[in-house]
């Protein structure tokens, strides 16, 4: 996968969770998957990014909080 499609990949994931998760209805999401679809590939010229299920997952994991703002991480 090369930068831009990861890029996109990441950002379709995170429209996903932020809005899609939201929608109560079936007809909604479906409406939600196409708009982010065609988004996808009239912005970018890329396919996919709207089905549930077939999406990457990506784990976050919480910063060191004893780190000083702007420092740093300790591995």
């Amino acid at each position: 996968m090369d930068g831009e499609s990861a890029l996109l990949s990441a950002w379709s994931y995170e429209a996903r969770r932020l809005f899609r998760d939201k929608l109560a209805s079936d007809e909604d999401r479906h409406k939600f998957d196409e708009i982010l679809s065609g988004a996808i590939r009239t912005d970018f010229g890329q396919s996919g990014g709207g089905k549930a299920g077939e999406e990457d997952v990506f784990y976050v994991t919480a910063a060191d909080a004893s780190a000083a703002p702007g420092a740093p991480l300790t591995k």
